[in-house]
């Protein structure tokens, strides 16, 4: 899976930015520009920063959805 997928299928997963970046062995601040940087190509918010645990937005659920069927597919084929 390309890595921008994975940190945020792994922030999502986390429910926080920290404990995704311990889990995935980078920086916390380097986890959010490759979110940012998502987020920006495709013009939303995958996440509510404000909420506490961190939530997805409408945009966040379908691109988590996506990922999803990327897996399935992935261990499909694998």
């Amino acid at each position: 899976m390309e890595q921008e997928l994975e940190y945020i299928y792994a922030v999502h997963k986390a429910g926080s930015f920290s404990k995704a970046a311990e889990t995935l062995h980078v920086t916390q601040p380097a986890l959010s520009m490759a979110v940012k940087k998502i987020e920006s190509s495709i013009g939303m918010s995958l996440f509510d920063r404000k909420a506490r645990p961190l939530e997805l937005t409408e945009a966040g659920k379908i691109y988590i959805a996506s990922i999803g069927k990327m897996l399935a597919a992935e261990e499909e084929m694998n």
